[in-house]
Parts: C-alpha cells; sequence; structure tokens
C-alpha cells in the first residue's frame, strides 16, 4: 500500500539501485520536488569529494582470480535466494523502540525522508541480513546497523537539497 495512491501491485520487483554520479547528473535525474519530497528515503547517498582515489593503473592484487570466482559464486548465491523474510522479536521491539522515540528533524526539508526512514531502514536490514547469510532472519544487529547508515546518509541530505534548490534555475530552464 502506498500513502497516496492505495494498494499497487509490485511484480520483479529490484529492491536495490546501484549507480555512480555527480551531485549535477543526480540532480538532471532526480527532480528538487523529488529531492523535497523524500526520494532519498529510497535512495542512499554516498558522498567521496576525494578527487585522489582514481587511479591509472591499478594493482591487483595476487589471489585477484581467486577472488572474481568467489564474488561471482557468492552473487549468484544472492541472485537466486528465495522465501520470506522474518524479523526476529528482538529485532522488530528495537526497532519499534526507535520509530516511536524517533525526533522529527529541525529542517522540514528533511521531513519527508523522515518519515520514510523506517522502510529504509527494514531495506537496509534485509540486506545486511543477506550478507550474514541465508537464514533470511532480520536481528537486532542488523536493524541497528541499518538505522546508524540511514542516519549517516541523512546527513548528506542538506547539502543535496540546498544544490538542487540552488542548480534549478540552471538546470531546467
Amino acid at each position: 500500500g502506498t500513502r497516496t495512491h492505495g494498494n499497487k501491485k509490485v511484480e520483479n520487483a529490484c529492491i536495490n539501485w546501484l549507480f555512480g554520479s555527480t551531485k549535477e547528473w543526480l540532480i538532471k535525474a532526480v527532480s528538487p520536488e523529488a529531492v523535497r519530497s523524500g526520494a532519498f528515503a529510497r535512495i542512499i547517498v554516498v558522498k567521496d569529494d576525494n578527487k585522489d582515489r582514481r587511479k591509472y593503473a591499478p594493482v591487483y592484487p595476487k589471489d585477484y582470480y581467486k577472488s572474481m570466482e568467489l564474488l561471482k559464486e557468492r552473487i549468484n548465491q544472492l541472485v537466486n535466494i528465495k522465501g520470506e523474510m522474518k524479523m526476529t522479536d528482538n529485532a522488530r521491539k528495537w526497532i519499534e523502540g526507535w520509530y516511536y522515540n524517533s525526533l522529527l528533524p529541525k529542517e522540514s526539508t528533511l521531513r519527508p525522508t523522515w518519515r520514510r526512514s523506517r522502510e529504509l531502514i527494514i531495506r537496509l536490514s534485509m540486506l545486511l541480513s543477506v550478507m550474514d547469510g541465508y537464514d533470511l532472519e532480520i536481528k537486532q544487529c542488523h536493524v541497528m546497523t541499518a538505522e546508524k547508515l540511514s542516519r549517516l546518509a541523512m546527513n548528506n541530505l542538506p547539502s543535496l537539497i540546498f544544490f538542487a534548490d540552488s542548480s534549478q534555475e540552471i538546470q531546467w530552464e
């Protein structure tokens, strides 16, 4: 169910979208209205201003080919996971306590994302769970880590919202 459009059927859903971008391209792809209305409750922004990470000739480890095979095998396992995700009682109690005690942000532009933060935390918890194994069980450690990641991601939003607002005239004329 959605807040404004009732129940919707989702088929062949993909729970994650991984991409790289510059702020300028991101703002062209995601409108300022979407940024202000809480799109980033569904998108995690990882900010990296370090331009020195780029390498012309990267050095590969000695076990590169073995690591690649293990990575391919792990991705294949993750893609083929089936079943219902369950949450432990401790995880459920923790996230409920967090939900009812989470403080409304002072900045009004962060409120739409804050309202959707529970859903983001649950999605991140699911990913953290399958990173730990294939039991499809969300544990308290998963929701606690997911909440921390969500909070860190929200710290990037004010500068992104400011950028979206200040570049709106330039980007969408």
